[in-house]
Parts: C-alpha cells; structure tokens; sequence
C-alpha cells in the first residue's frame, strides 16, 4: 500500500491492486506512452535511482506497463514512490 498508495499522490494516476504478491504490475501513465516501458524506466533509474522493470521485457503484451518489487520496508517504498514523483515533474 505504501507504493501504491504513493504513487497515486504524486499523479501517477490509476493503479492496480492486488494482494499477496511480491509484484505489481502498474500501466505507464498515458503521457508517457509514447516514451514506451523500456526508455521510462532506464531514465527512471537514471535520474532518480529508482530501478523497476520494463514490461514490454514480458512480450510485446507487456508494453505499457511497468513490473515494480514490493519487497522493502514502507518507508522505502514511499520515497520510491516520491522520486518518480520528482521524475514525473521533470519529464
């Protein structure tokens, strides 16, 4: 929750919920569709150090989509959360 939770306050938009998972998968926000799955999250990691993974790595039904591991504490998951915030502010 601490994620998504997050990154709904920074505008990433509509996520998707679920329980009982180690992933989340979360559809790029539509402004960066065209940016696709892969550029976003090697400039993610760039600029912010948050490293999630591109689903368009899935198959071509991955595509915009991003896989993200819940697997630290809250307090990280929440600055994750606020870095691409920053990084949605940015580009």
């Amino acid at each position: 929750d601490a994620l998504l939770n997050g990154l709904e306050k920074v505008g990433w938009g509509r996520t998707i919920r679920n329980r009982a998972a180690m992933f989340t998968w979360q559809p790029l926000p539509k402004k960066y569709d065209e940016m696709g799955s892969l550029e976003f999250s090697f400039k993610l990691a760039e600029q912010q150090g948050v490293s999630l993974t591109a689903g368009a790595g899935f198959g071509p039904e991955g595509e915009g989509f991003v896989r993200m591991a819940l697997v630290d504490t809250d307090a990280r998951m929440a600055e994750a959360a606020r870095r691409i915030g920053e990084f949605m502010k940015k580009n």
